[in-house]
């Protein structure tokens, strides 16, 4: 009796065109069974010998309509390609959220090297409550970007004695979000099918907060 003891599926999986990408020729892995090159690959191993082999997914089948293998190890079988197929998908669609988020990064990055970031703090009454509030703006050529102060918080070496580090780093990273949703929208990036704008969105927002977290360079990026 076989066993079914590993699967893997040798292709990529192309998020754009919603399918696998086909293997060059050699690229393959030998079959076990009838020497032929195949993509999907099953291991499987000998109940009585404990001999192990690499079987292609046509083979698997054929052993299978040969009653090779007990009820569960088809099962097996079934579950095993279909998590490949999904693991694929979501690792191919992670791999193009990230690289569209790191171009992206790049672009918000320049801005930011290359001109000041207007702040602005601002005591006013809240529109919804009318209780008093303070806010720090940050504003970036057409963008711009609100958050909330606590007054009772100091820090010396924050870039002014208004607001705090941390206000200033959620500041630059709301603005960054905003500047990433304008690249995604009007920037003529193509978005690979499957990829969700707001996990690019927010990949951009944290790599730019991470850029700006040293002391040193916050305090060089905003304006005096």
């Amino acid at each position: 009796m076989l066993r079914i003891t590993g699967f893997r599926d040798l292709r990529d999986w192309d998020p754009d065109l919603r399918a696998y990408v086909p293997l060059e020729p050699g690229a393959g892995n030998l079959c076990g069974r009838c020497g032929r090159e195949h993509a999907r690959v099953y291991e499987v191993t000998d109940t009585e010998s404990g001999q192990a082999r690499a079987v292609g997914s046509t083979c698997v089948k054929r052993l299978i309509a040969a009653g090779e293998f007990g009820a569960d190890d088809v099962a097996l079988a079934q579950r095993s390609a279909r998590k490949a197929w999904r693991d694929a998908k979501a690792a191919a669609l992670e791999q193009a959220t990230q690289t569209l988020a790191r171009e992206i990064t790049v672009d918000v990055l320049g801005l930011f090297v290359r001109h000041s970031v207007q702040n602005q703090v601002i005591d006013r009454k809240n529109k919804y409550t009318g209780n008093a509030e303070r806010v720090l703006k940050l504003s970036l050529g057409a963008f711009s970007a609100e958050v909330w102060v606590n007054v009772s918080q100091r820090e010396p070496e924050a870039p002014s004695s208004a607001f705090t580090t941390e206000r200033a780093l959620c500041g630059i990273q709301t603005l960054a979000r905003h500047m990433a949703a304008s690249a995604l929208q009007h920037g003529g990036r193509p978005v690979p099918k499957g990829v969700r704008a707001y996990d690019v969105v927010e990949a951009v927002s944290w790599a730019v907060r991470q850029a700006f977290e040293p002391p040193r360079a916050l305090s060089e990026v905003l304006a005096a």
